[in-house]
């Protein structure tokens, strides 16, 4: 046997598979900045659309889910497209893989179809614009917060722009841009 092989009994496998099961937290109870919504609310309206798509009830998305390793019942699936419980990465990675999607099409704020323009709340009142919320997930830009209040934006000059503008537009903010770095501060208006 090499040095670097494990091979274990099937009973420990079996033991391995019999661990308990953790559970995801539920939603914190607060409420998404005012005309925004949290990234739960995202996922649950993509799962239900994903879930359609792919013509699986409740049920059968279970079914499948609770084959690959997440015991899942009817009433999980329900909870999680009403946004009432979130889901672990694991649990968001076997979705993706049984509903043949990516994980940034599961998470996206703008839809299945690219169509929804409801900013992100990330935490504490703070959003994102869909749009640059998208492009973040899916890699077309870079997004960062240095300090609280700033949010930049790295990527071409026109998703930048782009990103800039948006981001004024939902919060009322002011940008700079430095061409030479490809890059976009934007900072909120302190009110005074």
């Amino acid at each position: 046997m090499d040095s670097d092989q494990v091979d274990l009994p099937d009973a420990d496998v079996a033991d391995a598979r019999e661990m308990p099961v953790r559970t995801t937290p539920k939603r914190a109870g607060t409420a998404p900045a005012a005309g925004s919504r949290h990234l739960s609310d995202c996922v649950a309206e993509n799962l239900r659309a994903l879930r359609a798509r792919a013509r699986f009830s409740q049920t059968e998305l279970a079914e499948r889910m609770t084959s690959v390793g997440h015991p899942w019942s009817r009433a999980t699936v329900s909870d999680i497209e009403r946004a009432a419980r979130n889901l672990s990465l694991n649990e968001a990675f076997a979705l993706g893989l049984i509903l043949n999607t990516t994980l940034p099409a599961l998470l996206d704020p703008r839809g299945i179809d690219g169509q929804d323009d409801r900013a992100v709340d990330y935490g504490g009142g703070r959003i994102l614009p869909a749009e640059v919320a998208s492009d973040y997930l899916h890699g077309r830009t870079r997004v960062s917060i240095p300090d609280p209040g700033t949010v930049s934006v790295e990527g071409s000059t026109q998703g930048v722009l782009k990103a800039a503008a948006k981001l004024i537009e939902a919060g009322k903010k002011t940008a700079t841009k430095r061409p030479a770095a490809k890059r976009s501060s934007v900072q909120r208006r302190k009110k005074q």
